[in-house]
C-alpha cells in the first residue's frame, strides 16, 4: 500500500509539470485576449 501511494504522489507530479505553461505562455495569452498589445497601449487613462 506504501508502495502505491508513493507511485500515485509522483504521478500526480508528474502531471502537473506536464500541463504547466510558463509565465510568458499566461500573459502572451491574456494580451490576445484583449485584442493585442497595440490595443492596450492605445489606452489613454
Amino acid at each position: 500500500m506504501r508502495h502505491a501511494m508513493i507511485v500515485l504522489a509522483a504521478v500526480s507530479c508528474l502531471s502537473v509539470v506536464a500541463f504547466s505553461q510558463s509565465a510568458e505562455d499566461l500573459v502572451n495569452k491574456n494580451i490576445q485576449a484583449k485584442g493585442g498589445i497595440d490595443k492596450i497601449k492605445a489606452i489613454k487613462t
